[in-house]
């Protein structure tokens, strides 16, 4: 270890022949005549002189139990302040030494302030030196200027001098002292308060025996007895205390208690006195209540009342109307309306009341024409009129506008568990832990292995003795080939559980390997997607998954889907089922902090267009087909009363980031030559957020046309004015406010400034057709020249 800067040279001699040996100390000051060394501190004429044989005599027992090396190294270099004599020590202490308490402790301290108090005397002889009144006389070394202000400069403040009554007392021989509650308990032998718990002989130990009075029925229960008379007595103290104060404030009439009834018949006016004093005269306990709710203002007659006193308005209270009506102008001008689930709820149950009604209604209306029509003309075949009825499957779907929901179209939500708060990445190593966990897979990429998110994770895993494996391999954007490498590792290790560090990219590419080492005899197409794949379900039990995200975009550690790029197809496609959903989201904001500018934009267009689509997707009782077995419906439902509450949450908190979903994965997996800013990857790579946003106002303007009133109440989200909108431009309205907002971000203009061309459409309109999963919640059905026209519209926005 190198050696300090502060450490002084190997000898010095100094003009007063004293010799200083290299790290000098205390126990190093020799001298062969007694001299006086004083220091001259700034602004002043001599300090005190400190004889040095006096310092060696006091240090010599100390340096005899325990001598120490004369040199002293330390890793970071202290720093100074001799105008002071103060010495800032930057290197932490010792942990072994200082742990728990005892001689150890007392020595690892005092050997810490010998070796700071060493360099700060090396300091001080490294100051230049003169003779103080000629030759002969003391050596003297004039101290810097201090460079740190210390937090008391100015003397203290002179004492108070004391009162008159002060003085009075210190003749008289008065002292102030409050009067004591505690009063000597014999039975305890100790001091103890009066009154109140714990009390002096009342201890609640010793009120088990009771002694039966002389005379008294041996039989009675003293105990009972005892409690009745407490009772009583707090009631007489009661009716004492209201009594008092019905004569303060000049009431004639007797209050009466509760245990207590009058005898005499009292009036109305009589009782309604009685029950203003004892409210007026208890409204000190708790909160004041001068005036009952529904009790009327009584007014005092006129000329009684003072100039200083004001009465209570009899309508109301004038500033609470006041707020009232500035809180009503508030609401009225904002056009961000507070989110209130329960009445969104509320609406969505009532118009699905609505729907339902008019259906039936209408399903009745027209069988009651054509029951009519059957009465006036006879059966053909002597078949009864409602056989047709009848063969109609009972159980049968019923789809579009106002149908019935059946138990096909039911939603549901399923989500992982999520855990959010700073610094949660310690509490991984409790939980796998707490799971049994023996062999840990810890996958990440190669930028994040050597970065703080990572860095947390290994460390609770060594706090907790987790045996894990680490995989770093993970594409950014994975492919098809990136997967089958992850999944080849995951086989190999035999791991029982799983934690994800990353982005999306990362946490699907942990999802899949997950799924097939799970199953390790299924091939690799046989849960991806149809039509790509052959999308079986999974039916296997898969291992903990523990997903820690270092992005805000996809939403991974929620879902059951896992992305990637078919590179044959040169599409994307993935994996939907509720059984790779990880096992429990680890949410630290802490993770987020570092990320770049453009990550962090394209999360958030990632995240707001989500939302988006969501909102403005096909609805889940219009979604085909509908199997009847709840492991065959599909991951991606539609819009639901659920999603519906947090996508408009979601659209309200990231109102400045948009989205288009399927026409992005033909954007993304055909990549050109575009890299993008702040993105550390060795390969061309069009991020997925922003693929989503170049189509978005192409995809939505296309869409308004089913439910306009979705797409004007999304642009009115996202800061359109709609006050005088028609319903019928709702997609061209929804389409420039995203336009107007991606051109404030600066974003690129379009495909065509990401390496596309209109030569590109058809292999985009090819990559988009198998996206099964996405398209078909669109609200307005499309066909390739659809998606041919969507795409040239969206090579320029601006």
């Amino acid at each position: 270890m190198p050696r300090s800067p502060s450490t002084p040279p190997a000898s010095r001699t100094t003009p007063s022949g004293l010799q200083l040996p290299a790290g000098s100390g205390a126990r190093h000051f020799r001298r062969a005549e007694a001299e006086r060394l004083p220091f001259r501190f700034p602004g002043q004429k001599m300090a005190a002189a400190v004889r040095v044989e006096e310092l060696l005599a006091a240090a010599a027992p100390g340096e005899r139990e325990a001598p120490s090396s004369v040199s002293v190294e330390k890793e970071l270099e202290l720093e100074f302040d001799l105008g002071n004599l103060l010495a800032l020590d930057p290197n932490p202490p010792p942990a072994a030494g200082l742990r728990g308490a005892g001689p150890r402790r007392e020595a690892a301290l005092r050997a810490l302030a010998r070796d700071n108090a060493q360099l700060l005397v090396a300091q001080l002889w490294a100051l230049p030196a003169e003779r103080a009144g000629g030759a002969a006389g003391p050596l003297v070394a004039s101290l810097p200027e201090p460079s740190c202000r210390l937090p008391r400069e100015k003397p203290p403040p002179k004492p108070r001098p004391p009162t008159r009554w002060e003085q009075f007392a210190r003749l008289k021989g008065i002292r102030r002292r409050k009067r004591t509650s505690l009063v000597w308990d014999e039975q305890a032998k100790e001091w103890r308060r009066r009154w109140g718990y714990r009390r002096a002989g009342g201890d609640p130990a010793r009120s088990w025996l009771l002694e039966v009075p002389e005379g008294a029925d041996p039989e009675e229960d003293q105990f009972a007895k005892k409690r009745q008379e407490k009772r009583e007595r707090v009631a007489r103290n009661e009716f004492n205390r209201l009594r008092n104060l019905a004569r303060a404030h000049r009431a004639s009439t007797a209050i009466p208690a509760p245990p207590l009834h009058p005898t005499g018949h009292q009036s109305r006016q009589e009782l309604g006195l009685a029950a203003r004093v004892a409210r007026v005269s208890t409204a000190s306990l708790g909160r004041f209540q001068p005036r009952l709710p529904k009790e009327p203002v009584e007014l005092p007659p006129r000329g009684r009342c003072s100039k200083k006193r004001r009465f209570e308005p009899v309508l109301g209270d004038l500033a609470a109307e006041r707020g009232r009506q500035l809180e009503l102008l508030k609401a009225m001008n904002s056009k961000k309306p507070a989110l209130d689930i329960t009445r969104a709820v509320n609406k969505q149950l009532r118009e699905e009341d609505a729907e339902a009604a008019a259906a039936k209604g209408k399903k009745q209306k027209q069988r009651g024409k054509r029951g009519r029509r059957q009465q006036q003309r006879p059966a053909r075949g002597g078949r009864k009129s409602g056989a047709r009825r009848q063969q109609r499957p009972a159980g049968g779907n019923v789809t579009g506008v106002g149908a019935r929901v059946t138990a096909t179209h039911i939603p549901e939500m399923a989500v992982s568990n999520i855990r959010y708060g700073e610094g949660v990445t310690k509490e991984i190593g409790m939980d796998l832990k707490n799971l049994g966990a023996k062999k840990v897979c810890l996958m990440t990429d190669k930028n994040l292995s050597q970065l703080p998110p990572v860095n947390a994770v290994l460390n609770s895993l060594a706090k907790y003795g987790i045996n894990f494996q680490m995989y770093d391999e993970v594409r950014v954007e994975p492919t098809d080939q990136s997967f089958l490498d992850a999944i080849e590792f995951a086989k190999k290790g035999e791991f029982d559980a799983y934690v994800a560090v990353g982005g999306g990219s990362v946490i699907d590419t942990c999802k899949a390997a997950n799924l097939y080492a799970s199953s390790p005899t299924s091939d690799f197409l046989d849960y991806v997607n149809a039509p790509i794949g052959k999308g079986k379900p999974v039916t296997v039990p898969l291992k903990p998954h523990i997903a820690v995200p270092t992005t805000a975009g996809t939403g991974s550690e929620t879902t059951g889907v896992a992305i990637f790029d078919f590179k044959e197809l040169k599409v994307k496609t993935g994996i939907a089922s509720r059984a790779i959903k990880p096992t429990l989201g680890i949410i630290d904001p802490l993770h987020t902090l570092s990320m770049p500018e453009r990550i962090v934009a394209n999360s958030g267009f990632d995240v707001l267009c989500h939302a988006l689509e969501s909102y403005t997707a096909l609805p889940y009782k219009m979604r085909s087909p509908c199997p009847s077995n709840p492991i065959n419906r599909p991951a991606y439902q539609g819009s639901n009363p659920i999603s519906d509450i947090w996508a408009l949450h979601a659209l309200r908190i990231v109102a400045k980031y948009l989205k288009s979903h399927g026409m992005s994965y033909p954007i993304s997996g055909l990549v050109k030559t575009y890299k993008p800013k702040d993105y550390n990857v060795d390969h061309s790579l069009v991020p997925h957020g922003l693929s989503v946003v170049l189509t978005s106002p192409a995809v939505f303007a296309f869409t308004a046309q089913v439910h306009p009133e979705r797409h004007l109440e999304a642009a009115e989200i996202l800061g359109a004015d709609i006050r005088t909108a028609r319903i019928k431009d709702a997609g061209f309205i929804l389409a420039d406010t995203l336009r107007k907002f991606l051109f404030d971000l600066n974003v690129d203009d379009g495909l065509a400034a990401i390496g596309y061309s209109k030569a590109d459409i058809p292999a985009l309109v090819k990559g988009t057709l198998p996206q099964e999963r996405v398209t078909k919640l669109s609200p307005r059905p499309q066909t390739e020249e659809d998606l041919s026209a969507l795409f040239e519209a969206s090579m320029k926005l601006y």
